[in-house]
């Protein structure tokens, strides 16, 4: 129930963390920004079988895994930044742009498979509210023209490409 709230209120913390670096008001060094993209990856991961588990109705199907996740997540954003090691740069780099790269891939998946689910609903519900009102074979047609699936493909194509130019937008 809290966790929600804390959630949250750290990434409100996050965002203002982005804010106060554009103006130079912080400073974090690389390995810093590296614990916090390794979190960032845990988390979408943890999220991402959570979302599996309700989806699914297998509660606590993860539930071991998710705990474990969100222990290392924790520990990648406290303790990693701190342990007295010469990490070495071009490692660090490569860590904090795979963890990037991975948490936002499986944020772009889910958010197309969402919207493909949105377009089949909506499909669905029309047929729902079509069928009972036609005949055979208005029925027929009308199923052909609404199960377009490259309709489907095109309307999907197009929020995906909305989502990554919003993503993009927010990047600059």
């Amino acid at each position: 129930m809290h966790f929600d709230s804390i959630t949250k209120y750290i990434g409100y913390c996050l965002f203002i963390m982005g804010f106060l670096r554009v103006f130079d008001f912080i400073q974090q060094d690389n390995v810093y920004l590296m614990g916090f993209s390794i979190a960032a990856l845990l988390i979408t991961i943890a999220q991402t079988l959570e979302e599996i588990e309700l989806e699914k109705n297998t509660p606590d199907k993860y539930r071991k895994i998710i705990i474990v996740l969100y222990f290392l997540a924790a520990f990648s954003f406290t303790i990693i930044p701190s342990i007295i090691i010469t990490w070495d740069e071009t490692i660090v780099s490569k860590i904090n742009d795979v963890c990037v790269y991975l948490s936002l891939g499986i944020i772009f998946i889910i958010n197309a498979s969402k919207n493909s689910k949105k377009v089949i609903d909506f499909v669905m519900n029309k047929i729902d509210e079509i069928l009972p009102q036609m005949s055979k074979e208005a029925t027929s047609k009308a199923l052909n023209e609404l199960i377009d699936y490259d309709k489907i493909e095109e309307m999907t194509r197009e929020a995906i490409t909305k989502i990554k130019t919003e993503q993009e937008q927010l990047k600059e």
